[in-house]
């Protein structure tokens, strides 16, 4: 519990006003919610690594679907954690699995994922901007070079192999097995009797969200709840800024152009593009 308050009590003092409109928001979710609770609804976890774009896709379904039925996970499995991060880091993540594990709501139910899919790059410096007051306090946000050399130095590891070391080990279920449909951006998969599986791109989220999300929960919600945007958070032209002239060693970015996770998801055309003036 300390370290949860700790945490955001830092969170909520890096971005004040952000965090009061997220406040506002998961109130009225919660009241809009509550007036169409349906008790059939089965629970939801949004099962995504960090910064991929799942929080318009949470909070539209905490007040189209049910409030108390839709959750939000990064680390069920916990091994990579465990082995890579601090133990407050990883003791946070996993303590919210387990809570989520207990639920009497969840406890040998079926449950249904969706997972969201974010190009690396774009990933890593968005992770970087909302965590800097947690770990990186020593580094300017205006200072580019030195942000470019720390996610440089850290390797894009686990935006690259999150599909490996937590959604294999939890779910035992092989992503890479599986075809996914490139041009769509979306696909559904049975992942066994208990489980059900939406992968979606994240840039793709505004084309085929809402269809994705119907089809896969038998729903008919209309639009998607925008939220945790980039650009209406204070530090959005710095990562505009960052990102517009990022340079990738040429060992990073034959790690990330060849990497299964790139070749699986993204056609041979959009990993051209995403890296073309990037080396």
């Amino acid at each position: 519990m300390l370290r949860s308050l700790i945490y955001t009590f830092k969170m909520v003092s890096n971005e004040p006003a952000y965090h009061l409109e997220k406040l506002i928001l998961y109130a009225k979710n919660l009241i809009y919610s509550m007036l169409r609770f349906k008790v059939e609804e089965v629970p939801v976890a949004i099962y995504t690594l960090g910064k991929s774009g799942s929080s318009s896709i949470y909070n539209t379904l905490k007040r189209e679907y049910s409030y108390f039925k839709v959750h939000q996970l990064h680390f069920i499995d916990g091994s990579y954690l465990r082995e890579n991060h601090g133990e407050r880091f990883a003791r946070r993540n996993i303590d919210r699995a387990q809570k989520f594990l207990n639920r009497r709501s969840v406890k040998g139910k079926k449950i249904k994922y969706i997972t969201l899919v974010r190009e690396p790059l774009s990933r890593d410096i968005s992770s970087f901007y909302q965590n800097r007051q947690l770990y990186f306090q020593d580094v300017e946000v205006s200072d580019y070079d030195a942000i470019n050399d720390l996610i440089e130095t850290r390797g894009y590891d686990l935006a690259l192999n999150w599909f490996d070391y937590e959604m294999k080990h939890y779910l035992d279920f092989d992503i890479y097995s599986k075809s996914f449909n490139k041009q769509r951006g979306y696909s559904i998969y049975q992942v066994n009797d208990k489980a059900e599986l939406l992968v979606l791109r994240t840039d793709k989220i505004n084309d085929v969200a809402i269809t994705a999300i119907n089809e896969f929960l038998n729903i008919d919600i209309k639009g998607l709840v925008t939220f945790n945007v980039s650009d209406n958070k204070s530090i959005s032209n710095h990562q505009k800024q960052l990102k517009s002239q990022f340079r990738l060693s040429k060992t990073n970015h034959l790690k990330i152009t060849n990497s299964k996770f790139m070749n699986h998801f993204f056609t041979e055309e959009e990993i051209e593009q995403y890296y073309k003036d990037k080396i």
